[in-house]
């Protein structure tokens, strides 16, 4: 086998040349991952839908060329949709995982960006980074890149202290355990260099991915799950306790969090590896005569638009 991709055979769908390993790109809303990846993608030939809207939120895989290097970036829904529920989300990213596994697709790793255009690194960014470390695992925790981003030329000495904060303080751990830590400078050049470095690691499973395909566990009880769960219990109360007191307004954006907050259990109750492993069986009998990059994007359920910035390649719409 040439190149750097997964030969892939299934029954009854015949042969599918080589697929690209994939990167996750993870991170909060305005984090930056939409500037990384159109950095790397041409504007003459590349058109990737992102929608921000609280629960209308679209993710995408991007193939990316880079020299002799090719590699599927997955761009993840973030943590911080009020609409969206954490369940949800994650939800979202274990069927992302487990269709990879059950395609023969190779994982190379993490990259997750913070704006350092944030004034504080609030409560809430460090919940996402506890939920990012019970993703990755112990295991895992060595394919994951923290990038540092929305560098500002005018201003850098304060990106320069919030770096530093996140190094020692955020982001201590996880570097300390293994973590690559380093800055997206808004170049292509910058961006290059961050993928490439991720792309060359050995695959890996993540943790979340282990539970769910090897020990069988409902998403509710990976460590992630218990995780998402403790947090909804959590901000249950919390916002039941403010509720009482807020105006008509803030009441009604708290009962919607609640609802949200609600439909975690049923999210997290769901037995990922069955329900995927089902539907990639019958995709895999009825859609043979489809790539296997787009049975991926069509099973997975943050993969709900595939562009692919080879100059000259075709746009790809899946709902």
């Amino acid at each position: 086998m040439g190149g750097n991709g997964t030969e892939f055979y299934g029954p009854g769908i015949g042969y599918y040349e080589e697929l690209s390993p994939f990167i996750l790109v993870m991170g909060e809303t305005g984090a930056g991952k939409s500037t990384f990846i159109k950095t790397l993608a041409p504007d003459s030939a590349v058109h990737i839908e992102h929608t921000l809207s609280p629960g209308t939120s679209t993710s995408t895989v991007v193939p990316v060329k880079i020299g002799p290097l090719s590699v599927n970036l997955v761009d993840t829904p973030g943590f911080n949709d009020l609409e969206r529920s954490d369940g949800d989300i994650l939800l979202d990213i274990s069927k992302c995982l487990i269709t990879l596994s059950l395609a023969g697709g190779e994982l190379k790793g993490i990259i997750y960006l913070h704006n350092l255009a944030m004034p504080r690194f609030s409560g809430t960014c460090s919940e996402h980074i506890e939920m990012l470390r019970r993703i990755c695992g112990p295991r895992g925790i060595g394919n994951l890149f923290l990038i540092s981003s929305n560098w500002n030329d005018q201003d850098e000495r304060s990106c320069i202290v919030r770096e530093n904060s996140l190094q020692t303080e955020h982001w201590r751990d996880l570097i300390r355990d293994g973590a690559t830590f380093t800055r997206f400078r808004n170049s292509r050049d910058s961006a290059e260099a961050i993928v490439c470095q991720c792309a060359y690691k050995d695959p890996v499973v993540f943790e979340l991915q282990r539970e769910i395909s090897e020990d069988r566990v409902l998403l509710e009880r990976t460590s992630a799950g218990l995780y998402a769960r403790d947090r909804r219990l959590q901000r249950h109360v919390e916002l039941g306790r403010i509720q009482t007191g807020g105006t008509q307004d803030s009441r009604g954006h708290i009962e919607k969090s609640i609802e949200v907050a609600r439909a975690d259990e049923q999210k997290l109750r769901v037995d990922v590896l069955k329900e995927t492993g089902s539907r990639f069986k019958k995709f895999m009998r009825s859609k043979g005569n489809l790539t296997l990059i787009q049975i991926i994007v069509s099973l997975t359920g943050i993969g709900l638009t595939l562009t692919s910035i080879i100059t000259g390649a075709p746009v790809f719409s899946f709902s």
